[in-house]
């Protein structure tokens, strides 16, 4: 807990408001609530000292995980860590990121989708209910660029949320392929697709990830899921294999 404060302290100048916490933290009979409490407090911290209108890129990141860090390594801030995920799809369409859904998130974690909510104002009323709630989230849209998924990483981030993200391998002539084989408003017109393809950036763990992996499809249907790595580089289309249903 000390390394803790002693991190916050160098990011801020206002070390006295910190160190005025910890006091009144120490005061706390039970050990387990006083981990939470200090918890919070640094948190509330971090809020109070981040401009709203600075650039995700700018925010503390380092002292983020650190608070993230030390959740992990109390077991009496545990208790929640299932219910608080927010899992972030990057893929273009027909890469498999639904069926990947259907198969590891479906029971556990609400959806938050586009193609079904429309507008981005109905985005943000389901993806603020989840914060406020600490209710386990997967956004399941392309989220090609850096700044599309910074969209759902920032607040999560804010809210002490474990951010997960899924990069879909897919190159695209399968793409197309497969979005071929769907049916009415699903199916994406191939200059749709074809211009997904060409803004996506390959996410990294310098957008705030706590943890990045890399998905492929398999010819049986299923997915196989790997450590992401950093270098060398993950390409667009690399490890793709057949269909999927």
């Amino acid at each position: 807990m000390d390394r803790l404060w002693a991190g916050i302290s160098k990011f801020s100048t206002t070390t006295y408001v910190m160190i005025d916490a910890q006091r009144n933290v120490s005061n706390t009979s039970n050990h387990e609530n006083k981990i939470r409490a200090a918890f919070i407090v640094a948190q509330d911290f971090l809020r109070s000292t981040t401009d709203v209108n600075q650039s995700h890129s700018s925010r503390p990141l380092h002292i983020h995980r650190r608070l993230r860090s030390w959740r992990f390594e109390n077991p009496a801030l545990q208790a929640n860590d299932r219910f608080m995920q927010a899992v972030i799809f990057c893929g273009i369409q027909g890469s498999g990121k639904s069926t990947f859904f259907r198969q590891r998130y479906f029971d556990t974690h609400v959806r938050i989708n586009m193609d079904m909510l429309r507008t981005r104002h109905r985005e943000g009323l389901i993806l603020g209910a989840c914060i406020d709630g600490k209710t386990a989230f997967v956004v399941d849209n392309t989220n090609p660029t850096a700044a599309d998924r910074a969209r759902y990483i920032a607040p999560a981030m804010d809210a002490g949320f474990t951010v997960i993200g899924y990069y879909f391998a897919c190159n695209l002539p399968e793409a197309i392929r497969r979005n071929a084989s769907r049916q009415g408003v699903a199916s994406i017109p191939v200059a749709g697709v074809a211009g997904t393809y060409k803004r996506l950036q390959i996410p990294s763990l310098a957008e705030g990830f706590d943890e990045l992996w890399y998905v492929r499809n398999q010819p049986d249907g299923t997915f196989s899921v790997e450590a992401w790595r950093e270098s060398p580089p993950v390409t667009k289309a690399e490890g793709t294999t057949d269909e999927i249903r």
